[in-house]
């Protein structure tokens, strides 16, 4: 009882620990994001921030670049959820293929 206790504590951690890691690798993600587009977009559009103001062109193009930025980074997001998704399932299949070949085995060593 102990024993079956303890595993779903450890369950449980590691359930916290994958949460964790979720919420860094999105974090990272969304820093990546952020300062490609800075790169980008400054580097397309402004010209030199020696008058302290942007014309409205650069504005403009800023908006512009910012805008099909995001657009793009909602696709690439949304392919990768999707791939995750195909991966997810391929790797659940595989471990109850997996428990199946284990309760074989299992009823072989009892019947000897």
């Amino acid at each position: 009882s102990s024993l079956i206790s303890a595993s779903g504590a450890m369950d449980q951690v590691q359930a916290m620990f994958s949460n964790v890691e979720i919420i860094v690798m999105e974090a990272r993600g969304l820093q990546r994001l952020s300062t490609g587009m800075d790169k980008k977009c400054w580097g397309a559009c402004v010209e030199s921030v020696a008058t302290g103001s942007m014309t409205d062109a650069e504005v403009r193009c800023v908006d512009n670049c910012v805008s099909k930025f995001l657009d793009v980074s909602e696709i690439v997001t949304q392919e990768n959820s999707k791939a995750a998704v195909v991966e997810l399932q391929r790797q659940k299949a595989e471990a109850n293929q997996n428990k199946n070949w284990a309760r074989r085995l299992a009823g072989v060593f009892k019947r000897s």
